[in-house]
């Protein structure tokens, strides 16, 4: 078993527990992010207070209020990018430039942060095992190494931002203070496969890619440029040369989909009522 950091959604504080799950411990809180995003709407008021109070810049600054915490706690990359500073990390978008070994090979990295719209959710490696930390799922899931690979490149098509987090992570201690959430033992052998009720649901992105055929893992790995020196992933399978079985990629749709069947219905409400603030 591994042991996983991990937190509910609570309101749009999803920023929160994003930071938090992806250094594995309760080192922020929303307070904490309010200054955070406080100190960053003065820097900028400075900034645009050089044209003048009465510059129409100035005046729609103003007017717009901030930019960086929304009423309902939805902070922007600019706080989480600030926030991990402090611990000596960096954050950038895998679509610069400078980043283009990571969509190469995102396994050699420790850590990655997902935003779309409303939402962010961290995908972490632990004890050299990669997991989906989201905060509106009922707990972390393990990934294959193909799973992150392929996770990753499917949100990039469907639009979602990802920030690699690079840098020395704090040390992870498990059964450590979880102030805002708990520790949780995960098995990294076994993938959760999907209920039939999601395989009903194509929208769903709670894919098990460890029961692809492995000619279909091959095609997928050449057609996302996909390389690592793991010698573990098999060739094509010959055996389906012949076969005309027509495959499915995953889809993954918007964060609200995501939500568990079986979780507290007035959590569902209440994360549901935070998400139409948008």
């Amino acid at each position: 078993m591994v042991y996983v950091y991990f937190e509910h959604q609570v309101a749009s504080l999803c920023g929160v527990h994003c930071l938090n799950t992806l250094l594995q411990g309760s080192y922020f809180t929303a307070v904490d992010l309010a200054n955070v995003a406080h100190e960053l709407d003065e820097k900028e008021r400075d900034v645009m207070l050089q044209a003048g109070v009465d510059s129409s810049d100035f005046i729609k600054f103003a007017a717009e209020g901030s930019g960086n915490v929304a009423d309902d706690g939805f902070y922007s990359v600019q706080v989480l990018e600030k926030a991990l500073s402090s611990f000596n990390l960096t954050c950038t978008s895998i679509n610069n430039k400078e980043n283009a070994d990571v969509i190469a090979n995102p396994l050699k990295e420790n850590g990655f942060m997902c935003n779309l719209q409303q939402h962010w959710f961290t995908l972490r490696k632990i004890e050299g095992k990669w997991f989906d930390v989201n905060s509106l799922k009922k707990q972390p899931t393990f990934l294959s190494d193909f799973y992150v690979s392929l996770y990753l490149e499917t949100l990039r098509q469907q639009g979602w931002s990802i920030f690699v987090v690079r840098g020395d992570y704090p040390a992870i201690i498990p059964f450590s203070t979880a102030e805002l959430g708990k520790w949780v033992d995960v098995d990294p052998t076994v993938s959760k496969p999907p209920t039939s009720q999601q395989q009903q649901q194509p929208n769903r992105s709670m894919v098990d890619l460890e029961e692809f055929d492995p000619d279909l893992e091959e095609a997928l790995k050449l057609s996302l440029k996909y390389s690592d020196d793991n010698e573990a992933y098999r060739p094509m399978n010959q055996r389906r040369n012949d076969s005309n079985e027509p495959y499915t990629l995953i889809e993954v749709d918007e964060y609200e989909q995501i939500i568990d069947d079986d979780e507290d219905e007035d959590l569902k409400l209440a994360i549901e009522a935070s998400l139409n603030q948008s």
